[in-house]
């Protein structure tokens, strides 16, 4: 379980359109092997604003695959790779005062590499790279964009707790600006 968010600018026939959204979501995963996983996220997006106008609500679904490139050893870092494809649709109100669906679709790929201190803690620098349409209606008509960015550098902590629990979070500050909280049990 999390709740993440992000601020970014959707490029819409060269307007910069600034967005934000926060979200709760829910995930269910599985590693088939030590190196090579899936995650399927269902989300809630509870909160934003488009063009400084106030969302409705709406929901998110995605997949991710990931693979530990590299094994941690004791004097080396992990290295994991991920792609996912996600979606997200959500209602808000249009520069012609009109409430309408705006739609965004995400293919990315990203990078992570990370240490375990102790047994506990494990730190990370993190770095993703995507694209996809996000579709909209601006002056009464359908306009279809893309992100400014395309990108989004930061990095993370995972706290190993007690009973099998996760504790992570996550800031990219750079490009795509974006946080994550989240609880994670695993077996």
């Amino acid at each position: 379980m999390a709740a993440s968010g992000f601020s970014t600018k959707i490029i819409f026939d060269g307007t910069k359109v600034p967005v934000e959204q926060q979200a709760i979501s829910v995930s269910i995963g599985h590693f088939a092997t030590s190196r090579f996983g899936w995650t399927l996220t269902a989300g809630a997006i509870v909160h934003g604003q488009i063009e400084g106008r106030a969302i409705d609500g709406g929901g998110s679904l995605g997949g991710t695959i990931s693979w530990l490139w590299v094994r941690e050893q004791p004097r080396r870092p992990f290295v994991a790779l991920t792609g996912s494809l996600s979606t997200g649709l959500t209602r808000g109100t249009a520069d012609d005062g009109t409430a309408r669906w705006w739609s965004a679709n995400d293919l990315r790929g990203g990078a992570m590499l990370g240490k375990t201190l102790g047994t506990r803690w494990v730190p990370y620098a993190t770095a993703r790279v995507f694209g996809g349409p996000v579709f909209w209606r601006r002056g009464g008509e359908r306009v279809y964009g893309g992100d400014h960015y395309h990108f989004s550098v930061g990095a993370g902590l995972t706290v190993r707790l007690p009973g099998q629990l996760d504790l992570s979070i996550e800031a990219m500050p750079l490009g795509e600006q974006s946080a994550a909280l989240g609880v994670t049990a695993h077996r």
